[in-house]
């Protein structure tokens, strides 16, 4: 988050602003930039010693976010400083299951968002409810499916190659709907 608020920034400065290790912040910093959620750039003038490099955000790391709290399904694409890009829509149809639906949506993201793919370091799902990881089910009662359907076994299948993280804390879908207005 400090590199995303007030990059560039040296290793230094990281390690001072957020009270870490030398060592630590490098670390750190090594490891986003082996994810390439960060870019390092050597200073160009300098007259004695190692020459400083600057961290600053990969503007190009994507991370996908897939809405499944309603049936109307949305998938957005967000930075990883969390600024929103576009988002895609799919309406429910009547007369097909929840899975139906959900394939449908899922086949028809994986077209649309090929070509940020590259980009992306993870897909991030909203579930409106309690996820069963031993099961990989959504506990709802509104869309009893999801009680049924192995959802990142189903996105898996689309989004292949891809981290999948779901979660249905308030927090991450207060984020995202956050992101829709800005």
């Amino acid at each position: 988050e400090y590199i995303f608020a007030n990059g560039p920034v040296s290793r230094g400065e990281l390690a001072s602003a957020c009270d870490l290790s030398l060592m630590t912040a490098g670390k750190i910093a090594d490891l986003l930039k082996k994810n390439r959620i960060v870019s390092e750039k050597k200073e160009e003038e300098s007259l004695v010693g190692r020459k400083a490099g600057f961290l600053s955000t990969a503007e190009k790391r994507r991370i996908l976010v897939l809405d499944l709290s309603k049936t109307d399904f949305e998938m957005r694409s967000m930075r990883v400083d969390g600024h929103c890009m576009e988002g895609k829509s799919f309406l429910f149809k009547k007369g097909l299951s929840y899975q139906e639906n959900l394939k449908q949506a899922l086949f028809r993201f994986a077209e649309e968002y090929s070509p940020l793919l590259e980009e992306c370091i993870g897909l991030g799902v909203l579930a409106p409810g309690p996820y069963d990881s031993e099961k990989d089910i959504v506990i709802n009662k509104r869309f009893p499916e999801l009680m049924e359907l192995p959802v990142v076994k189903t996105i898996e299948s689309y989004f292949p190659n891809i981290p999948i993280t779901i979660d249905e804390d308030v927090k991450f879908a207060a984020r995202y709907a956050v992101s829709q207005v800005q």
